[in-house]
């Protein structure tokens, strides 16, 4: 499946790659960056959960291809 990265990942990224910032800091960035990542995933399936053949068909996905996705943890890319 084909991943976006919204701008508050972007922003997320870019605060942790950087070294000025305090050690603390950098992990609460981390950590709100997983968590980020975390809840995107886990809202993405739920949105391909609700898609009909048809919808799934017009985004290139099969059903097989969907439910295997849908199988995955929100914390498993």
């Amino acid at each position: 499946m084909v991943q976006y990265k919204s701008n508050h990942i972007a922003l997320a990224e870019f605060f942790c790659s950087r070294e000025t910032i305090p050690p603390l800091a950098g992990i609460a960035l981390q950590v709100a960056y997983q968590t980020v990542v975390w809840s995107n995933r886990a809202n993405t399936r739920k949105a391909l959960a609700r898609l009909n053949k048809a919808q799934l068909d017009d985004i290139g996905v099969s059903e097989a291809d969907a439910k295997t996705e849908l199988r995955k943890p929100f914390w498993r890319a």
